[in-house]
């Protein structure tokens, strides 16, 4: 079985002054061998450990995003109790990244099972029925699963008990090819062949019923993503005959907005820390969409190809100032790649990166959304006042300024969450350092190599006073 590996690395340096510049090409690119190309499946899932799922026919591959390792989780094929005929239909981390749930096609007639594996042990835990077709969607939601098949219903699994199916949903005549659940838990979105978007409220056992039914697209519906911004939104994207998105309000059941793409639309994200979000899509354009919500106009006048062709004309300066012209003032920015429909997409779990798998057999990674931003922080531990910006930087800079008595000296410093030493480059008064007491009031700014800063991470810093 094909496995993935590495083909290209496409750089890009992103500064920010009065803008946000976007790549408009991949920062890398994987092969993926076998990865189907059927509009109603799921085959990619990024952890909350930065672990990337991927689902290459009967096999799953698990790329580690922070190493760049590949291991193979499991194979279909290699199952004594299987079929040869079976592939991987969907998939869905849990929350913690520690399992992961798997939907397969089933073959001789057979159903397809709803299948639990611990990553880290590569073992299967369970295996789930219920269904009589292919289970090509699944979503958690603590510890309920919900699995959609071809067989048009919805099961809700209960793992933490034997007789695991607490629910069944009945509400779709054809394949249910999209999943989520809100971010709240309490609502379940589900979308399908028959062109339906059903919200449901499955907080009961038994058999239920949609709590709305919405029936404005005009193809299937696979594209489905909550707005982490504002509650009780739902964006969904509809398929060839469709190529609209729409944004539902699911307290009413009533539609927001929609735009017409032009394009299929296989699969929607949302930034979790901007008003942003991107859509992948199929025939024809095979191309990623930067949206800015909730404006959704798109500026056709400003193109990948014209943005290109200026380049050959203009220098550096203002081809990235158009670029985060572009995106600071709303619409949508093309990110063009693939050559096939681009069928899947998932966030890693910063926040900033999106991975795209599409039909032409290629993972490409995008750094397409912004990082999250707090302006500054104030402490004030014992007599020092400590002033951090949360920025990301390649450089960090320590200033005192003078006339100050109180003493202090830095013992810990932890950046994006992991710990520094302490001899991590810092200039203290305008002199180079590694671990010294400082005097005055100690201020922590972060910048980039001499230019304002880019990223916006968080920071702590520890302190202790005490005389030297």
């Amino acid at each position: 079985m094909g496995s993935l590996y590495s083909q290209n690395k496409l750089t890009s340096k992103i500064n920010k002054k009065a803008f946000r510049q976007i790549a408009q090409q991949p920062e890398k690119i994987l092969d993926a061998p076998e990865l189907l190309d059927d509009y109603y499946l799921n085959l990619l899932s990024w952890s909350s450990q930065n672990v990337l799922a991927v689902a290459l026919g009967p096999a799953i591959y698990l790329w580690n995003a922070s190493d760049g390792s590949i291991d193979a989780l499991c194979d279909l094929a290699d199952d004594p109790n299987g079929d040869e005929e079976d592939y991987v239909c969907s998939l869905d981390w849990t929350a913690d990244g520690k399992y992961l749930s798997v939907g397969t096609a089933g073959s001789g007639g057979n159903g397809g099972e709803t299948q639990i594996w611990d990553v880290e042990a590569k073992k299967k835990l369970r295996s789930m029925d219920g269904h009589t077709a292919r289970v090509s969607s699944c979503a958690w939601n603590n510890a309920i699963l919900a699995s959609g098949s071809r067989d048009t219903t919805i099961i809700n699994h209960d793992v933490r008990v034997q007789h695991h199916a607490v629910a069944t949903m009945n509400g779709h005549a054809g394949e249910v090819c999209g999943l989520k659940w809100s971010p709240d838990g309490e609502m379940l979105a589900s979308g399908g062949n028959d062109n339906l978007v059903n919200i449901w409220s499955p907080n009961a056992g038994g058999d239920i019923l949609p709590t709305f039914q919405l029936t404005e697209h005009q193809a299937a519906v696979k594209a489905l993503a909550w707005c982490p911004h504002e509650a009780h939104t739902l964006a969904t994207g509809g398929g060839t005959n469709d190529r609209t998105i729409r944004f539902w309000d699911t307290q009413r059941g009533v539609c927001r907005n929609s735009i017409d793409t032009n394009s299929q639309v296989c699969s929607l994200v949302w930034s979790p820390h901007e008003k942003e979000l991107i859509s992948s899509h199929g025939y024809s354009q095979n191309q990623l969409c930067l949206w800015s919500y909730p404006s959704m106009c798109k500026m056709t006048e400003l193109t990948v190809r014209t943005i290109r062709l200026l380049t050959i004309f203009l220098n550096r300066l203002l081809t990235t100032f158009l670029a985060g012209l572009r995106s600071h003032i709303g619409g949508a920015l093309c990110l063009q790649g693939h050559t096939a429909r681009v069928l899947h997409m998932a966030v890693s779990p910063d926040g900033e990166t999106v991975v795209s798998g599409a039909a032409d057999e290629t993972l490409r990674f995008w750094k397409a959304f912004a990082p999250p931003y707090v302006p500054f922080i104030i402490h004030r531990v014992g007599s020092v006042r400590l002033v951090l910006r949360k920025k990301k930087a390649e450089r960090v800079c320590l200033w005192c300024p003078q006339g100050e008595e109180d003493e202090g000296r830095v013992e810990q410093l932890r950046i994006q969450g992991q710990d520094v030493h302490v001899d991590h480059p810092v200039k203290v008064g305008g002199l180079p350092c590694r671990r010294r007491t400082v005097t005055g009031r100690i201020g922590l700014r972060v910048r980039t190599k001499g230019k304002s800063p880019e990223g916006r991470a968080a920071f702590s810093l520890f302190c202790d006073t005490r005389d030297s």
